[in-house]
């Protein structure tokens, strides 16, 4: 008897070896925290452009998005571990390993920069990558053994697919996501950006300086508890969206000449609708648009954007969100955050809805 308890505990002592040695095996070309010096990298975010009906358009490869029926892979394991490591979205809450399953983490290996070596494509269904229908799925990319971020795009929980597509922009294959239940496929394009990282002693990094194309000053507020606080504050204004009544004709056509103005296309208007605000009681009134063109939005989604007049380029967009259809009216808030009114998002979801609120950046 003492023989068998003994070569079981055997066999679970290197059954425990050999899995240790995997998970490090994992982490071993993903890890980047030994990075102590100012490092140059170089990231995109992926561009809405328009929607084409699946029939038109031409892809080199097709995945699947099945959340928790995909068996773990190698790009499975390295996308999990890299969601959860403090050298890259620890900064979003996310401190337990444990809250993130490998079940729910999705990733795929496809050459999207045609150098010869696949990046991983995938994210993981948990918070707060995937919140309110809507997540991120990331591109890491192999640089000198170690994986780190090469791209970020969005994705709606309804889709079904990801289509990597013939064509390349700023050096990157687009991408293409198709919805379920439709055969409309919505096409993003890269748009390449810098950053400046420095690595400190304790690992953890900071970013100081960043050049971005699309990031945009006003930015959700997910805190229900003050969400729910804001609700009941005193506004200003209340709009419900495509109210014909208060449709500003005159900043609606200024809003639709913006939205489209690098699209060929300009047949799928969709409805527009458009107001104008002093947000910052500066005197100039913002434009604050809706728009539902599948061309411009995609099939599932809205376009939500303000406008601030600017002496040197006419309108610049301070805001840019494609949100779910469930949102129906807003409110302009009296409380106000870096000088701007916060806006107040009413959902037709019950707990859906959100905060607007003006942040610090440089646009």
């Amino acid at each position: 008897m003492k023989k068998i308890y003994l070569l079981i505990f055997i066999v679970l002592i290197v059954f425990f070896i050999l899995l240790l040695r995997q998970n490090i095996a994992f982490r071993k070309d993903i890890e980047v925290n030994k990075i102590l010096t100012k490092t140059e990298i170089t990231m995109y975010l992926y561009d809405f452009v328009k929607t084409l009906d699946k029939s038109s358009v031409n892809y080199v490869k097709e995945f699947d998005l099945s959340f928790n029926k995909n068996k773990p892979s190698n790009a499975i394991y390295k996308m999990h571990y890299f969601l959860y490591s403090k050298n890259s979205l620890n900064r979003l809450g996310l401190e337990d390993y444990e809250l993130l399953k490998i079940k729910d983490t999705i990733a795929f290996e496809y050459d999207i920069d045609d150098d010869g070596v696949d990046e991983i494509i995938g994210s993981n269904a948990a918070e707060p990558f995937f919140k309110d229908g809507y997540g991120e799925f990331y591109v890491l990319k192999k640089r000198e053994d170690k994986y780190s971020l090469l791209a970020v795009f969005p994705v709606n929980i309804k889709t079904k697919k990801i289509y990597i597509l013939e064509d390349k922009t700023n050096g990157l294959r687009d991408i293409g996501l198709l919805a379920e239940g439709s055969d409309n496929i919505d096409i993003w394009k890269a748009q390449y950006e810098e950053k400046n990282i420095y690595f400190d002693e304790d690992n953890e990094f900071e970013i100081f300086n960043m050049k971005l194309n699309n990031f945009y000053a006003y930015q959700y507020v997910y805190d229900e508890k003050e969400i729910k606080k804001l609700k009941r504050s005193a506004y200003i204004a209340e709009y419900e969206f495509f109210d014909g009544k208060k449709n500003n004709l005159d900043k609606s056509k200024i809003f639709w000449e913006y939205l489209y103005k690098d699209i060929d296309d300009k047949d799928d208007r969709g409805r527009n609708w458009a107001i104008s605000f002093d947000l910052n009681q500066d005197g100039v009134d913002e434009i604050i648009g809706i728009n539902d063109s599948q061309l411009f939005c995609g099939v599932l989604m809205n376009c939500f954007d303000i406008l601030q007049k600017n002496d040197e380029f006419g309108y610049q967009n301070i805001e840019n969100i494609l949100f779910n259809k469930d949102f129906y009216k807003f409110r302009i808030l009296k409380h106000k955050t870096n000088g701007f009114y916060d806006l107040y998002l009413f959902s037709l979801i019950p707990g859906r809805d959100r905060v607007l609120r003006y942040q610090k950046y440089n646009n």
